[in-house]
């Protein structure tokens, strides 16, 4: 049902926001990558594995959530989104971030709390435009909590982010 129902929607190509949130989704179809105006897609709460290539298509979208799905890894057509100001892969399976993530310079915002990682490419200081990173419930990376400062609940409710050029400092000093 949500398959005819996500075709539909992709022949709406003014859309600017998709919030397909819960909906126990595996795949999205490649006829997304239609959608060329949007500037917010949700994808939380699925069983995603994998995005389609045509995701890149979307270089007007400044914030992707992918939180909680199953993504082992980020999705290559992801680090062509160079307009992303905020995008969120907390709760996944991410054991490593693929060094053309500098691509994303844009990014203002980037929640990779609860997942698997085990270490930081070098490129990752590239994202100078960074304000906020989280990267808790990754014990892997061996940060301790002081250098990652409140994580993200704590901010929402009015708390300051850790400066991410001190997070990476930390961990590159580590």
């Amino acid at each position: 049902a949500w398959m005819g129902f996500l075709t539909v929607a992709m022949g709406l190509t003014a859309v600017t926001v998709l919030d397909l949130t819960k909906n126990q989704l595996a795949a999205v179809p490649e006829s997304i990558g239609h959608l060329t105006a949007m500037t917010t897609l949700d994808l939380m709460d699925n069983q995603l594995t994998a995005l389609p290539k045509s995701i890149c298509n979307l270089t007007a979208l400044t914030n992707l959530d992918l939180s909680r799905n199953k993504l082992a890894e980020l999705p290559k057509p992801v680090c062509n989104l160079t307009a992303l100001t905020c995008l969120d892969l907390k709760s996944n399976q991410l054991a490593e971030l693929p060094r053309s993530v500098s691509k994303l310079t844009a990014l203002t915002e980037l929640n990779l709390t609860d997942n698997q990682l085990a270490e930081l490419p070098g490129s990752v200081g590239k994202l100078t435009a960074l304000t906020k990173l989280y990267l808790h419930d990754n014990p892997g990376l061996g940060l301790p909590s002081e250098v990652l400062g409140p994580d993200w609940t704590e901010v929402l409710v009015g708390a300051n982010p850790a400066p991410p050029e001190a997070i990476l400092r930390a961990y590159f000093t580590l």
